[in-house]
């Protein structure tokens, strides 16, 4: 994540994070706020995904 922070210029606050393990291989959850240019944001999202990465958009949250 810092790569990313730093390639495409956001700033990033990890919310949340967790490893578990699910038969016999870890999984995890990260939970992170991005903040910047639109863009950049997109940018940063798609190259996330290209790594083989799950990511889901969480619009609604607490306040």
């Amino acid at each position: 994540m810092s790569r990313i922070s730093r390639d495409f210029n956001l700033d990033l606050n990890v919310l949340f994070g967790n490893i578990t393990e699910l038969q016999g291989e870890p999984y995890g959850n990260l939970i992170v706020e991005f903040t910047g240019p639109a863009a950049e944001i997109q940018n940063a999202l798609t190259a996330i995904r290209s790594d083989t990465v799950k990511v889901e958009e969480v619009q609604h949250y607490a306040s």
